[in-house]
């Protein structure tokens, strides 16, 4: 997957989104949360994810061996639609 796509493609019509170095970008982190995306055009969204969530995210891809600064494929963190 290129940089600039991997945020706009819907996997299996799940909600989920990319963690990467802002400095220096290594290793993305992709996140598929398991819940439901919603793909209609609606000003205000049905699900989001909160600052929260993705920092409980990063500390648990962290803790399963993903180092964002080293150069490699994506690292996946998929998760259930409870957590």
């Amino acid at each position: 997957m290129s940089r600039n796509h991997r945020c706009c493609e819907y996997h299996l019509g799940t909600l989920g989104y990319v963690v990467e170095e802002a400095v220096c970008p290594g290793t993305a982190l992709v996140v598929e949360t398991g819940r439901p995306a919603v793909m209609e055009l609606d000003p205000a969204p049905a699900e989001l994810v909160l600052p929260r969530e993705v920092a409980v995210e990063i500390r648990a891809a962290r803790s399963s061996d993903w180092m964002s600064r080293s150069d490699g494929p994506p690292f996946e963190l998929r998760l259930s639609a409870a957590g």
